[in-house]
């Protein structure tokens, strides 16, 4: 059985108390498709995590960030699909949008919303919400 592993950014953005979500249709992951989740994606070979966050959320969102800040935890998950173990090591830095609106990038993500804390508890006690960035919302508070 092949074994790979991956680095994931995740990008925190608060706003007004909410943050920001998206529902992603399309995933490398079958641990992710079709749930909602923090915006963010493999991080490209080579790449240090604020250029590697910058490049996923500027892709996926049409957005630029800035104030990235490390949240200090790591989320690991393994997925089992088609003879192929894939490993994802997931950190999540906390930032602000610099200016632009949001223009998803359809081929992965079909819709976003803002949250709070409480709604982002309920979608993860239903399954909604990846695995990991409950945590990382919770200690962005």
């Amino acid at each position: 059985m092949e074994k790979l592993q991956y680095i994931v950014v995740a990008g925190l953005i608060k706003k007004d108390n909410k943050f920001l979500v998206v529902f992603k249709h399309s995933s490398s992951s079958n641990k992710c498709l079709n749930r909602w989740e923090l915006p963010g994606g493999r991080a490209g070979f080579g790449l240090d995590f604020d250029t590697a966050l910058k490049e996923k959320l500027k892709d996926y969102l049409g957005v630029n960030v800035t104030s990235i800040k490390i949240l200090p935890k790591v989320f690991s998950n393994i997925s089992e699909e088609r003879q192929i173990i894939k490993h994802f090591y997931v950190l999540a830095g906390q930032c602000e949008l610099a200016h632009g609106s949001i223009q998803l990038n359809n081929n992965k993500l079909s819709e976003y919303k803002w949250i709070t804390l409480d709604e982002a508890e309920k979608m993860y006690a239903n399954d909604l919400l990846v695995d990991g960035d409950l945590e990382f919302i919770r200690m962005s508070i």
